[in-house]
């Protein structure tokens, strides 16, 4: 007899983007083991399988931490602007003391630096 198990993830990627992977196995199931346990290990694999995909995807794709805490940082800078028209000025000011002209442009320490610095607002 054979036992199939199939599972979808969706992991939310930000900026609108999200990522799905799915995985499936069949097997038969051994003459040592109940079908439940067959099953058990099926789902185990694949959970197990889920995981190192969605994890290699990142490390290929470059969904960095850094590409997390810039979405971070737009949200905060547009709920910023939303309260406060001139926030937009002082914002500008600040990226170009990084000799920047937008959040994309910082390394991970600028970025941190900035967040720091418009927390303040």
């Amino acid at each position: 007899m054979k036992i199939k198990y199939s599972k979808r993830q969706t992991k939310n990627l930000g900026n609108y983007e999200n990522l799905t992977l799915i995985v499936s196995v069949e097997d038969e199931v051994c003459p040592t083991e109940t079908k439940d346990e067959c099953f058990l290990r099926l789902k185990e694999f694949v959970d197990t399988k889920l995981a190192e995909q969605f994890d290699e995807y990142r490390s290929n794709e470059g969904i960095t931490e850094k590409k997390l805490d810039i979405e971070m940082v737009k949200n905060k800078l547009v709920s910023l602007i939303s309260k406060d028209e001139k926030n937009r000025s002082i914002i500008k000011n600040i990226l170009r003391s990084y000799n920047a002209n937008l959040i994309y442009d910082l390394d991970s320490a600028q970025l941190e630096k900035f967040n720091n610095e418009i927390t303040k607002l």
